[in-house]
């Protein structure tokens, strides 16, 4: 004779099934929302014809542990950036970077000139992919 095994679910399983599949549209919801906000902070960047200070550019990537001088540390140790934070030439090329000159005033009624580096939309877009070949973490929102 047959064992007689009933191989269909239970209503108790098909209730598990149910929340479960709940759960996970739940979470996949949350990492659309998440997902699509990074994107059109991200679109918003790349079609911006501006350049960004570099404590603005780890704040728009959202790296972990990444602000504003572990970032020019790293692109240091990449050579990228230069002792002084300015970029190697080939960067100017390539128009990732770009120096400015600032006036600053001082104390004693003089005023200095003083070079920085600014990050093009096409170098944030470089970092980013520098980053990431790096293994750096996003932050989770």
């Amino acid at each position: 004779m047959d064992d007689n095994t009933n191989d269909e679910p239970t209503n108790k399983d098909i209730i598990a099934a149910l929340e479960q599949s709940e759960l996970t549209i739940t979470n996949l919801r949350n990492i659309l929302a998440k997902t699509s906000a990074q994107a059109e902070t991200w679109r918003r960047v790349s079609e911006s014809s501006t350049t960004m200070e570099m404590s603005a550019v780890s704040k728009v990537l959202q790296y972990k542990n990444i602000g504003r001088n572990k970032l020019f540390k790293i692109l240091r140790e990449e050579n990228i950036l230069r002792y002084n934070n300015e970029p190697y030439q080939r960067h100017l090329e390539e128009g990732h970077f770009e120096v400015i000159e600032q006036e600053v005033p001082t104390s004693y009624g003089d005023t200095l000139v003083n070079r920085k580096t600014v990050v093009t939309q096409k170098g944030i877009d470089y970092i980013r992919k520098t980053l990431d070949k790096l293994g750096y973490e996003y932050e989770s929102w």
